[in-house]
């Protein structure tokens, strides 16, 4: 029987981005990268997923992208990116170094991935949207942004997939950066399905397709559970 290999990330890294502090090549690219080299035989002795929590980062803002996008360069960080994604960025000319937004990304991710990912991120609103969280219309105004550009990750999670790729989504309405803390792991609710029993049924493949995206509330401080 083949082993199942699990990568699990938080924050910026948990895409495989670029975090303000540090370069990490995250487990999701490594994983892409270690598999375009892998003989066909050895990808088929091995399953892998990833967990990315509180990943989703936008390519929002004067000030985030061009940070990224230098210390990417300066570091040629390109090379652990995804092959398709940096073929597609060169075909709509734009710099390879663009993978490294989950938005850009996503689309041509093949490993299958569980994106645990709250609308009203307590790190993005300020140091990326730079909006204060006393802000109602603000915040609700970027919650809806990451909503929408995580759509086709959204999308894929609830479509029945050709190749197999069984993606989800848990999208919650909490007021935080980090889901998988203890309190919100065991008690926070979306769809009133807990993030670890989401999670558990994903891992084990007990979902269909209908099952595996789930979607809270979209307005501020809606969700009792958090």
């Amino acid at each position: 029987m083949s082993k199942l290999t699990f990568y699990i990330g938080t924050s910026y890294g948990s895409f495989g981005q670029c975090h303000t502090r540090a370069t990490i090549v995250s487990s999701l690219y490594l994983l892409l990268r270690i598999r375009e080299q892998l003989p066909l035989s050895s990808i088929e002795l091995s399953r892998c997923a990833s967990s990315a929590g509180a990943g989703f980062f936008l390519n929002f803002g004067a000030y985030f992208p061009p940070q990224i996008l230098s210390l990417a360069q300066s570091q040629n960080s390109s090379a652990a990116l995804n092959s398709a994604c940096k073929v597609n960025a060169v075909e709509h000319g734009l710099p390879v170094e663009t993978c490294f937004f989950p938005e850009n990304a996503v689309a041509h991710v093949q490993t299958p991935v569980f994106a645990l990912q709250s609308r009203f991120d307590t790190w993005q609103l300020p140091h990326i949207a730079k909006i204060a969280v006393s802000n109602v219309s603000g915040v609700e105004s970027y919650g809806h942004l990451i909503a929408t550009r995580m759509a086709p990750l959204i999308y894929a999670a609830i479509s029945t997939n050709a190749s197999g790729i069984r993606h989800a989504v848990w999208l919650s309405s909490c007021l935080t950066h980090g889901l998988a803390v203890d309190a919100l792991w065991v008690d926070a609710r979306t769809d009133n399905m807990s993030e670890w029993r989401s999670f558990q049924q994903w891992q084990t493949g007990a979902l269909d397709t209908s099952q595996r995206a789930w979607i809270d509330c979209a307005t501020y401080a809606c969700d009792a559970s958090c």
